[in-house]
């Protein structure tokens, strides 16, 4: 029986019952106030009853990515802010310096909804490689798995033959850089902003480098201290283009063998984009990049493209053997040629 169908039996039989102990008919206009009250009783309740269903649903999907984050921003003792992220030194044992990534049969089901099933896909090492497709076509997902920020329901993914879910987090984070379409930027200067990708704490020739590549040094120059420059809380101090330069020149101070950029460009201008797209074909020559976009002026002079379509791979190669096909690659850049 449902609360609604219980009215009756909640509100007019208690009325009733009353009504007849007091030895006085029950009156329409008394049966209509309590049926009001329960009604915004009913109301308050049920709005209660979804916050705290939503807060336990939502507090079981995050589970996963709070562990990872949790392992991100646990320091080691004797490090400087080794907090977010850690300079690459050697790759993981095991592993070659030019690293390639394949996805094996890989299913994801989340929430009971199924988003792959047996992804099969290669990226090629040293390589800068783009991942493209329209929303919802399953690219954020491949971002978290490759992040580690959750573990695929079925099949494997491989760095150089070797199991991911295998490396150690602590290794992938030096293994693994990032500009997210939002970089976390934490409440303290611009200093510290960027040492937190080295593990070997300060070295200023490294830091001017990174400013300089990052084309930051004029915006540092015109604020107040310099690279002492509070970023505020999640950089509300910072533009949003000035943020993804922050997290570029993070990046170059990382040095990772591995660079992934997903959807960098959301919210900055095409200048900034362009910086970011220039130190990624140049600086990280030889390292493994990939561009995970819906833009596909983006993935200009990529050397592999992997199409996503509905969760599935619709096409996969470079941008001339593609757009000599006519399949979802070439109707996305018709579609974006026209908007």
């Amino acid at each position: 029986m449902s609360l609604f169908s219980a009215v009756p039996i909640i509100v007019v039989v208690p009325q009733l019952l009353r009504a007849n102990a007091a030895g006085q008919p029950a009156t329409v206009s008394s049966l209509i106030g309590a049926t009001i009250s329960y009604v915004l009783f009913l109301q308050q309740f049920l709005h209660i009853y979804s916050i705290i269903y939503n807060f336990i649903q939502q507090a079981a999907l995050t589970a996963p990515s709070f562990q990872s984050l949790r392992m991100m921003l646990t320091p080691e003792p004797g490090k400087f802010a080794q907090i977010a992220l850690a300079k690459a030194g050697s790759p993981a044992a095991g592993l070659s310096p030019v690293l390639s990534i394949k996805f094996d049969g890989v299913s994801m089901h989340f929430n009971g909804r199924g988003i792959f099933e047996g992804l099969e896909f290669s990226i090629p090492g040293g390589k800068l490689s783009a991942i493209v497709g329209q929303s919802g076509s399953g690219k954020t997902t491949i971002f978290n798995l490759l992040l580690r920020l959750l573990d695929p329901t079925g099949g494997r993914i491989l760095i150089n033959d070797r199991l991911l879910e295998q490396i150690d987090e602590k290794q992938l984070k030096k293994l693994m850089g990032l500009i997210p379409q939002d970089p976390f930027i934490f409440n303290c200067s611009l200093r510290e902003n960027l040492l937190m990708a080295s593990a070997d704490g300060f070295d200023d020739t490294l830091l001017d480098r990174a400013v300089d590549l990052a084309q930051l040094r004029e915006f540092v120059e015109s604020r107040e201290g310099g690279l002492d420059f509070i970023a505020g809380h999640m950089g509300r101090n910072l533009s949003a283009g000035e943020k993804q330069r922050l997290a570029l020149a993070r990046l170059i101070v990382q040095d990772p063998e591995i660079i992934i950029c997903d959807e960098y460009t959301a919210n900055i201008d095409v200048k900034t984009a362009g910086l970011i797209h220039e130190v990624m074909r140049n600086e990280f020559s030889g390292r493994t990049r990939i561009i995970i976009t819906h833009q596909l002026y983006t993935i200009k002079g990529a050397d592999h493209i992997v199409v996503l379509d509905k969760g599935t791979i619709a096409q996969a190669g470079t941008h001339e053997e593609l757009f000599a096909q006519r399949g979802v690659y070439k109707d996305l850049w018709e579609l974006q040629k026209l908007t």
